[in-house]
């Protein structure tokens, strides 16, 4: 179980188990209040017809069965369609995971239990989403249902509205307070597709920005020898006078728990000699940090994961017990470090060795690993040259590392494109489907308008308006509740070996308003058409009976 590699495909599997749970809920959640919204406004628009159906003797519990069963069916097509293409993604996806570990056997069978649950799932979001609409339905009586909707904008709101606006835009705004609930969950549709968007845009881009600071600010060198057994000091002039060696710093790592209260996180402490520069060590709050004695520095990670704060205490025990050896230290925990990648924690090499190095029988200058900075054209010979010092147990490269991981978060950047896919893809339905209601269930007023004169062109022009209007209101609330998303996001899947800070991206907050402006005015172009080839008469005479 102890075992590395077998240790990080469990950890992948914990991700993966959230994963699981975390993302479909937000797509549900959005996926249900589109389909809310959708159906709120078709029982809006068939007020009439529902008016005339209870007249005629239906009752209300076959309205609301009737309204309930267009969320079945909805349910039903989607659950089918998403077994399908779920089934095929999940086939995929996992080849693609197991060719990144090199895995030769793929198994990917379908399964029943699973399929089950999600059709199970989506009969479920989907009915309930209709709920509230078909009660509301069926809660209408015939004279009610059979008048014109009576919601307005407050008499005083309308005259302030009123003044100093051109007619274009006052009527649009008029329209938008005239029926504030629509307008409210309208806005929240829009909003809950933004803020998909945002958040799995910026994971992506927080993914980088995590790797660019861990190769960039942290590892400033461009190669390392790890020493096993430990080597003293000296050996580093052998390794200073390697042609293209520019500087060489030692260090000494040893395995460590650290506990606070019931909490634990086993690590490697390094020690790191006085003015280090190959071994970036970065406050989270910014600028450089000194390595003092009796202190730990450790990540903001390791921190929340042992539960304590800067000035607090925490206990430093030797990890590796083969040797019945008991080495325990209380030490004060120093500032939170930026350090997206890995959980290391640092201290003075001088106090390292002051700690372990009498009791674990090390040099009395012990190193166990060599860092080197050298001229990149260079690296391979300075490469070869480490691999023969005494103790030399493996020679890395950040430069391979990086290539490696970068490889490897291809699949990772694929994953996320693909949720960033969905998440457009379904804030475009919600925008298409907000769009075309409201476009059509104006068709009376502006067969109205058309009729007393007003062209085409002003008429699309108003309902530009409106739209974009809605829209705006949708980004107020999906550019926030997408940050705020993102943030929980990466508190939910952040440990102390990997932790993303959430980074507010102008463009991306940028890109996804023009986005979905532009969704919003392609999206009304089929609604527009229809009503520019529908006859005023006709249209006047069926939207009036």
């Amino acid at each position: 179980e102890e075992q590395p590699s077998n240790l990080m495909i469990q950890m992948d599997v914990r991700q993966w188990r959230k994963m699981a749970f975390f993302f479909p809920i937000l797509f549900l959640s959005a996926a249900m209040l589109s389909l809310y919204v959708l159906l709120a406004r078709i029982v809006h628009m068939q007020r009439t017809q529902i008016g005339f159906l209870r007249a005629s003797g239906y009752s209300s519990a076959a309205l609301l069965a009737h309204y309930v069963q267009f969320g079945l069916v909805v349910g039903a097509l989607g659950g089918v369609l998403g077994l399908v293409l779920g089934h095929l993604f999940a086939r995929y996806i996992t080849g693609l995971y197991v060719s990144v570990l090199n895995i030769p056997y793929v198994s990917a069978p379908f399964r029943w239990q699973s399929a089950l649950v999600g059709i199970c799932i989506s009969l479920g979001v989907s009915s309930l989403a209709c709920l509230a609409p078909a009660r509301g339905a069926a809660a209408l009586r015939p004279a009610e249902a059979m008048r014109a909707s009576t919601e307005s904008a407050r008499v005083g709101m309308r005259i302030f509205l009123g003044r100093g606006l051109p007619f274009v835009v006052r009527i649009p705004v008029r329209n938008l307070l005239r029926r504030l609930r629509r307008t409210a969950y309208t806005m929240a549709g829009v909003g809950a597709g933004v803020s998909l968007v945002v958040l799995f845009v910026s994971v992506s881009g927080e993914t980088r920005a995590a790797l660019d600071t861990h190769f960039e600010r942290i590892v400033r060198y461009d190669a390392a020898v790890a020493l096993d057994p430990p080597q003293p000091q000296r050996i580093l002039s052998r390794v200073a006078v390697i042609p293209g060696v520019n500087r060489v710093e030692g260090t000494l790592g040893v395995p460590v728990a650290l506990r606070s209260d019931s909490r634990k996180v086993d690590t490697i402490l390094i020690g790191m000699p006085a003015g280090a520069k190959l071994l970036g060590v970065v406050a989270a709050a910014g600028g450089a940090v000194p390595v003092r004695r009796g202190h730990l520095l450790m990540s903001d990670g390791v921190c929340r994961k042992l539960g304590v704060r800067e000035g607090e205490a925490v206990w430093l025990e030797y990890a590796f017990n083969a040797r019945n050896l008991t080495i325990r230290r209380r030490l004060l925990v120093g500032p939170p470090l930026e350090k997206p990648i890995g959980s290391e924690v640092y201290m003075p090499l001088s106090e390292v060795r002051r700690i372990f190095g009498a009791r674990l029988e090390l040099p009395d200058t012990a190193i166990n690993s060599a860092l080197v900075a050298c001229d990149k054209e260079r690296l391979g010979l300075v490469k070869h040259e480490m691999s023969k010092l005494p103790g030399a147990l493996a020679v890395e490269s950040p430069w391979d590392i990086r290539a490696q991981l970068d490889e490897q978060m291809a699949f990772s950047y694929l994953f996320t494109g693909l949720f960033v896919l969905f998440g457009v893809v379904l804030a475009g339905a919600v925008i298409f489907n907000t769009m075309t209601i409201n476009i059509l269930e104006r068709a009376r007023e502006v067969a109205t308008l058309r009729s007393l004169g007003f062209g085409m062109r002003r008429v699309r022009l108003m309902t530009s308006i409106e739209n974009l209007l809605i829209v705006l209101l949708g980004l107020v609330v999906g550019l926030p509740a997408g940050y705020w998303l993102n943030i929980r996001t990466l508190r939910m899947f952040a440990s102390e070996s990997f932790a993303l800070e959430p980074v507010a991206y102008p463009a991306t907050y940028v890109m996804t308003a023009l986005g979905a402006l532009v969704v919003a005015l392609l999206a009304q172009t089929p609604a527009l058409r229809h009503l520019a080839r529908m006859d005023l008469a006709a249209m006047t005479r069926t939207m009036g009976e």
